[in-house]
Formats: C-alpha cells, structure tokens, sequence
C-alpha cells in the first residue's frame, strides 16, 4: 500500500462537514438510532399485533399484508443501506492513501462475497416460500433470512484475505474480533485463519494498557508498529500485545466498533502482521478507510443481530 495523501477536494469538504453533523451527541445517539431502528421496529410490530391495523387506513395495511417477504427483506437492507450510506460519508470525509487497483479489486471482490452469501440466504427463503417449503410467518422468515453471527464471520475471514491478498512480501496475518462486556473483553467472538485460534490469555488484555482496552477508551484506531518495542518500554506506557511467542516480531491495528445507539463498544477486531513496522502509524489513514469498509456492514450485522433478539421475543 502507497502513503501519499490526496488533496481535500471540495467533494472531501462537503463530507467533512456531513461528517462533523454525523458525529454531534443528538445526531448520534437520538435522531440516528430513530432513524435507523424505527422503521423496521415498526414493521415487525405491524406483522405481529394486529391491532395495530385498525389504526392505519385500508389500503396500507392491504399492501402489508400482500408483500410480508418483500417487505421483510425491505426491513433488512434499510439498516443496509443506511450503513453503507454513513461509510461512504466516513471514507469520503477521511481521504485515504492509495490503493493500487489489485488491492481495490480485492476489496471489492471480497466484500462482494459476503453480501452474495446473504443475497443466496435470502434467495433460498423465497425459494421456499414460493414451493411451500418454508414457514410462512413474517418473524420466523426474519429470524431465517437474518444470521448475523454468520455474516460477521465470513467479514473476519474476508479481512484476513484482503491483507493476504495485497502482500507480497510473505507476511503472515491474523484477524480476532473480541466480544467486549463491561468495557473489558472477555472471549473471542471470532478468528481467522480458524487453524490458528488466539493464545493471548483475556486477562492480558484486560489490563488498562493492552491494545484492546486503549482502543475501547479512545474509541479510535491503535496502531503498534513493534511489540518489542513496546515491551521493552514497560510500565503504562507499554501495550500489552500478546503472549511471548508473538512479542519478539509483529505489528499491529486494532479497531473498536461502536454501537451509537447505546453508546458503547460491542466488539474489537484486531489484525496482527508477524512483521515488524509492517503496520506504521503514518499509514493510518489507510488503515481505518480499509478496515471501515469492513466495520460498517459488521455495524449492520450487530443492529440486525439486536432486531432478531426482539423478533425471537415476539414468537415466544
């Protein structure tokens, strides 16, 4: 990956600003969960009580009634769309170095796996539906078409392949999403490869000045270039990185996801290189607009994940 900074365009400025409007308290924690869980909430009460109809004139709820999948399917790609919608503002606002077109051919092609493997989930409900097969009732379709743990997994796996992907120089990459309770982790959500399973015990990185829990506080990306150099610092000023085995060579980025609609960080996902200074802060840029590509449509899984939780206590 090249580090040359492109010029703010005015394009970059507007989304800047569209950007900076994103990121005030009241747009982020009470008109953006509204706008984002509202409609869907809304649908999926409508399909379940049907008192709710009586209320609404007769031809809205005709038109429910006859398009329950589509709309359904509708209610799914909304947060999509609006998360993909609010990346694009993201990198747009950010800039980015460049990538050379391998490396945004493998992005695309990566991320264009993950969203066939749902476009495939969802073709194989309607098929169903359509053949008298599947369950006909509006939650459990949603509950169907919905698995959130499943998408998030072929996103770590994508990860690692993009960085497999766009290296030449043989380094070796491993992608961990640590599922975070109480501001700490405490298990590991997912990793890729799947061979090769994490050995940094959770209460390394339950200290205060691990990678992970820098990342949970700041809310930003944490870059470390060294792990030597890091644990030759000692003190605080040091990040915990791993167990010894992965000190003495490696590099890392480590990325919180935020959920706005509580305020608080579900999941970290780390990529770690067996390369020293293979990851350089003054690459960052870079990093956070590859790595964002990624944590937008984790972002959809994770609110699609809290949709499912409540559709499940609606069939109960």
């Amino acid at each position: 990956m090249r580090s040359s900074l492109s010029h703010e365009s005015r394009s970059q400025k507007f989304f800047k600003s569209l950007a900076r409007f994103l990121e005030k308290w009241w747009a982020r924690y009470i008109l953006g969960p509204l706008i984002v869980s509202a409609p869907p909430s809304l649908l999926l009460a409508f399909y379940k009580f049907e008192s709710i109809h009586a209320k609404l004139p007769e031809a809205i709820v005709k038109f429910f009634i006859e398009n329950q999948f589509s709309s359904l399917v509708f209610a799914a790609l909304y947060i999509y769309i609006l998360t993909v919608i609010y990346g694009v503002i993201q990198g747009f606002s950010q800039g980015n170095d460049e990538i050379d077109t391998k490396g945004l051919l493998s992005l695309f092609d990566t991320l264009e796996k993950v969203v066939g493997s749902k476009a495939k989930r969802f073709d194989n409900v309607l098929w169903g539906l359509e053949n008298g097969v599947s369950d006909s009732d509006p939650s459990a379709i949603f509950l169907e078409i919905t698995q959130p743990s499943q998408q998030i997994a072929l996103l770590a796996e994508g990860l690692h392949g993009f960085f497999d992907s766009i290296d030449t120089s043989g380094v070796s990459f491993k992608v961990t999403i640590a599922l975070i309770e109480g501001g700490l982790p405490v298990e590991w959500y997912y990793y890729a490869p799947a061979s090769e399973p994490p050995r940094t015990q959770m209460e390394v990185l339950q200290q205060p000045h691990s990678s992970i829990c820098k990342a949970i506080k700041s809310r930003r990306m944490v870059v470390i270039e060294d792990f030597k150099a890091e644990a030759e610092k000692g003190g605080e000023g040091a990040y915990a990185v791993g167990d010894s085995a992965e000190i003495d060579n490696g590099s890392l980025i480590c990325y919180p996801l935020l959920d706005p609609r509580r305020g608080v960080v579900p999941y970290v996902l780390t990529v770690v290189a067996d390369k020293k200074k293979y990851f350089q802060k003054k690459k960052r840029p870079i990093y956070q607009w590859v790595v964002e590509r990624f944590v937008v449509r984790m972002k959809l899984e994770h609110h699609l994940e809290a949709l499912k939780n409540k559709a499940s206590e609606y069939t109960k």
